[in-house]
């Protein structure tokens, strides 16, 4: 997929099989940018020096930033050991059943999402699960 067509994926409003909704095209932007995170970090280009310093002009040009160039080989040396397959996501959308899209007339009109029972409990739990690494969420289960 060229950077165009991403585009157009990630910024779509419409669709099909449920693929129309601000969350579904919020779980295609987050699946555009683990793909290109993964290019990004995938051996091929960081072992390839005008591939990488490509990659670092493109990054420069594009996101203001007070990173250092010395640093080059600690972040290449990271990126090796970087796990893409342990990259986790989430969207909190009304399919968790924590969230419930109220009558917009109590809100102005505008279209949200509030926690079920506007009881914010339930979402910082999921929220704090997601967040912690997989062993201490085991170990803290387990107690």
């Amino acid at each position: 997929m060229d950077g165009k067509t991403a585009l157009g994926f990630v910024r779509s409003r419409s669709g099909t099989n449920g693929e129309g909704s601000d969350f579904a095209r919020a779980r295609r932007q987050q699946k555009v940018i683990e793909a290109v995170i993964k290019r990004a970090l995938s051996l091929e280009n960081i072992l390839n020096p005008i591939t990488l310093n490509s990659l670092f002009r493109e990054f420069g040009e594009s996101v203001e930033t007070d990173f250092d160039l010395v640093v080059i080989p600690q972040v290449i040396k990271l990126a090796k050991e970087f796990d893409l397959s342990e990259m986790k996501t989430f969207v909190l959308d009304t399919s968790s059943n924590l969230m419930i899209i109220p009558n917009s007339g109590q809100y102005g009109g505008a279209y949200v999402i509030v926690p079920k029972n506007n009881d914010w409990r339930p979402v910082k739990l999921k929220i704090k699960e997601f967040l912690t690494p997989v062993q201490e969420n085991t170990q803290e289960k387990q107690k």
